[in-house]
């Protein structure tokens, strides 16, 4: 939300809306859950990457360079819907990824609630990523506990969204 803040200011009331009742739905599950958790296993320790690496920062600059080409050619292509169905697939993976491609758009290549339910969608998708990941790699007995709260965001702001379209 801060990144698009920033970058696609226009869109962000949009993204707000259909965000801010997953994320409500998030923090309150996943404070019960903190509440509820049981004694873990904290003998297991993960390894400590350096954040300021280079490749990684390589990566995100690639892709963004051909987001930003597959966007335009997209737009002129299949206009909205093409940006729509190019970053939702792409912000699956990389949700800053998608959100730097709009923001390199022309200011009038979409309006602005347009903008920002396209954005909500790779978020979304994401979300709903991190709790296939949560679901594969979790032991057994916390794959459901752990993966609750964001499934349950991710239903909460696509009802939102869903409503949006009606209105």
């Amino acid at each position: 939300l801060f990144l698009s803040a920033i970058l696609t200011p226009y869109a962000f009331p949009a993204l707000v809306v259909v965000l801010l009742p997953g994320a409500i739905v998030a923090v309150l599950l996943g404070v019960l859950a903190i509440r509820r958790a049981e004694d873990l296993d904290n003998t297991q320790t993960m390894p400590v990457k350096n954040p300021l690496e280079i490749l990684p920062a390589l990566a995100l600059a690639g892709l963004i360079a051909l987001l930003t080409v597959a966007v335009r050619w997209a737009a002129q292509e299949y206009g909205e819907m093409g940006i729509a169905v190019l970053l939702a697939l792409t912000g699956m993976l990389d949700v800053d990824a998608t959100v730097i491609t709009l923001a390199s758009l022309p200011p009038q290549t979409l309006d602005p609630w347009t903008a920002g339910l396209i954005l909500s969608i790779p978020v979304l998708l994401n979300t709903l990523y991190k709790a296939g990941f949560v679901v594969a790699l979790a032991p057994k007995a916390y794959r459901l506990r752990a993966s609750f709260p964001l499934m349950a965001s991710v239903i909460a702001s696509a009802t939102t969204m869903g409503i949006s379209f009606l209105l």
